[in-house]
């Protein structure tokens, strides 16, 4: 039996949660306006920015529009991308898993530039001959659209495919698409519910207790 391993990236593979955080509260900042930590949290791996800025746009009454929103945010992200560090128990975990010929593959909310950004910046791109993107479905997470695109792609059965995830919307599609889900919360995840998940660890460290896949 075939399986894969798909990784989730910001937040499992590099810890970037906390600049999309100081990226996005910059902006409406400089609006004028707060953005609490328990505000961005319930967007973490959600796919669609354009609703997550519309949302926001709407809860704070924010003027500019959408677009300029998503521009500046990213803008502020681009700048700053010195400020992510990578996650060494996932390229621990990525180096045995690569050196087991154990297909693996990302798939990411974040779109196809950012991704190849910070792919590029750690020399992580040799790892995924499979690389999904939010842009790469209509439908991201929570949706199990781009899981399902990836095992596709991977030429291996959900069921046979075992998902990291640090956000509840990823862990959702993780379980939509029938997948094993191994959530790994961090500081910004942590307190959620993630009752969906097959399993829950602290570090990658403990992926290999879990005894899922020979590495």
């Amino acid at each position: 039996m075939t399986k894969a391993v798909i990784f989730d990236m910001d937040g499992v593979i590099v810890d970037s949660e906390p600049l999309h955080y100081e990226s996005e509260k910059k902006v409406l900042a400089r609006l004028g306006f707060d953005f609490p930590r328990e505000t961005h949290r319930k967007y973490i791996g959600y796919a669609n920015e354009y609703n997550f800025w519309r949302d926001l746009q709407q809860e704070y009454g924010v003027s500019l529009n959408i677009q300029t929103l998503i521009l500046e945010k990213k803008d502020y992200f681009f700048k700053h991308l010195s400020h992510i560090t990578i996650i060494q128990p996932a390229l621990t975990l990525l180096l045995k898993l690569k050196k087991a010929s154990i297909p693996i593959a990302l798939a990411s909310s974040s779109g196809k530039e950012l991704i190849q950004r910070i792919l590029g910046m750690f020399s992580l791109n040799h790892f995924f001959p499979v690389i999904q993107s939010g842009d790469d479905v209509e439908n991201g997470k929570p949706s199990p659209d781009i899981f399902l695109l990836t095992a596709r792609k991977l030429k291996v059965k959900p069921e046979n495919c075992i998902v990291i995830e640090d956000s509840l919307n990823g862990v959702k599609a993780g379980h939509a698409a029938g997948m094993t889900v191994v959530a790994v919360p961090n500081e910004y995840t942590k307190m959620l519910d993630f009752s969906l998940a097959n399993y829950r660890i602290e570090s990658l460290d403990e992926f290999y207790e879990l005894e899922l896949i020979r590495v």
